[in-house]
């Protein structure tokens, strides 16, 4: 569980730090060069830690789901930053996630443990909602910027599913990590060359979004593969709604306005994370496979 809070603590920071302000084009050669630097620090990590014993490797069918659930999920968070503040998208798509694992995974779930993520679900989205800056975007752009973080949301929890199957079938988190982000950059750095440059000026330059790549992607995502595999995923899901609350802390240090509602939900959503967390894993492992996810 402390691997995924360090890894929401660090995640939530850069979303933050990175903000609104992002062309499409920076956004995509952001996603392009961080999973590329992280497929391949993974890819390291596990020739320098030894080859896996006979039957421990992920099998393809994972590797695909897992290829396309990553970039969902991701491309489609860092696209929704373009339009909206990342408290809002990681709000949504935080939020969303533990009722999904919850329904589609979730064994004799008990009425309290719906009405407890169905209320994380609810002041998650109304975290995101009260932050709506009529003048920082058009409505058509919030609502096609809330569709992105759905989307991420439904990709997280497939990741945290598959995670937590391979984890308890003996497969290394770096043998995952090592496979699950080719598809991310492939597609990110295809669109680079198809989506015009901006007009406006770019923010980021090439060594900062190295840093980032690093402090708000590769550290985190491996903290949250080890969390994942030794955490059933509604736990998993609850504990990471807690990234909007750390974007929200790092948006308000920065000196962004702070209201007394979105400091009451924060309050809120970090309470009822806490509740998730203690929730008894009465799951079953997760028996997706790769046509499960698609039709997903």
């Amino acid at each position: 569980m402390r691997y995924l809070i360090l890894g929401v603590l660090l995640q939530g920071g850069c979303n933050a730090l990175l903000g609104v302000g992002l062309t499409v084009s920076e956004s995509l050669r952001f996603s392009a060069v961080a999973f590329a630097l992280a497929a391949f620090g993974a890819i390291v990590a596990q020739k320098a830690t030894g080859t896996d014993k006979p039957g421990k490797a992920v099998p393809p069918s994972d590797a695909i789901a897992l290829n396309v659930a990553t970039a969902v999920t991701f491309l489609s968070f860092y696209t929704a930053l373009v339009w909206i503040p990342a408290s809002v998208v990681a709000g949504v798509e935080s939020g969303i996630a533990p009722a999904v694992a919850l329904a589609l995974w979730g064994r004799r779930s008990t009425v309290y443990q719906w009405l407890i993520v169905v209320a994380l679900l609810v002041a998650s989205v109304a975290f995101g909602l009260i932050q709506y800056d009529i003048a920082a975007t058009t409505p058509i752009d919030f609502l096609f910027g809330i569709g992105l973080a759905m989307m991420a949301g439904l990709g997280m929890t497939t990741i945290s599913a598959l995670t937590r199957k391979l984890g308890s079938r003996g497969v290394r988190s770096v043998d995952v990590l090592a496979v699950r982000y080719h598809l991310t950059y492939l597609l990110a750095t295809a669109a680079v060359w198809v989506v015009p440059e901006a007009t406006s000026a770019e923010h980021l330059s090439w060594s900062e979004i190295v840093v980032f790549a690093v402090l708000g992607i590769i550290a985190p995502l491996a903290l949250y593969q080890v969390g994942m595999s030794r955490t059933p995923p509604v736990i998993a899901m609850g504990l990471i709604t807690l990234v909007p609350v750390t974007s929200f802390v790092v948006e308000r240090i920065a000196g962004h306005p702070i209201t007394l509602a979105a400091s009451l939900l924060v309050v809120i959503i970090t309470v009822l994370a806490l509740v998730a967390s203690r929730f008894q894993p009465r799951q079953r492992t997760p028996t997706l496979d790769a046509a499960e996810v698609s039709s997903s």
